[in-house]
């Protein structure tokens, strides 16, 4: 791929982001998920990944993988600890916990069926 398709993907992909940030502050009412604060300034909240970006990707923009939370609870809480932030998840948004929980098992089986596919064309090519 080269730089310029790079940019432009990753040019696009802030500007998608800044649009989903949006509509999901708006969706959640500008309020915290977690301490309840409503903010009028929306740039003082944050719109954050239930399941990790980096180990999800198909998921980045998914609705139901994005809540919003405050500077504070998505720094010192939801990130230092993330125990507790999966089973405050679970009992106070058991459905948004469920999916999750559904959506990583799909994700994950689909990865190793991925990874099996590409081990049987291995094993044929080496043949």
């Amino acid at each position: 791929m080269n730089n310029s398709k790079r940019f432009t993907r990753t040019k696009l992909k802030k500007q998608l982001w800044k649009v989903v940030s949006q509509k999901i502050k708006e969706r959640d009412h500008q309020t915290c998920w977690h301490c309840g604060k409503r903010m009028d300034n929306p740039s003082a909240l944050h719109c954050s990944h239930i399941l990790p970006k980096g180990e999800y990707p198909n998921y980045e923009f998914s609705s139901w993988n994005l809540k919003t939370l405050c500077m504070h609870c998505h720094l010192h809480w939801w990130h230092k600890n993330p125990i507790a932030a999966s089973l405050w998840l679970a009992t106070q948004h058991p459905e948004v916990y469920s999916k999750a929980l559904l959506m990583m098992e799909k994700y994950d089986e689909s990865v190793k069926r991925s990874d099996e596919e590409l081990l049987e064309l291995k094993l044929k090519l080496e043949k």
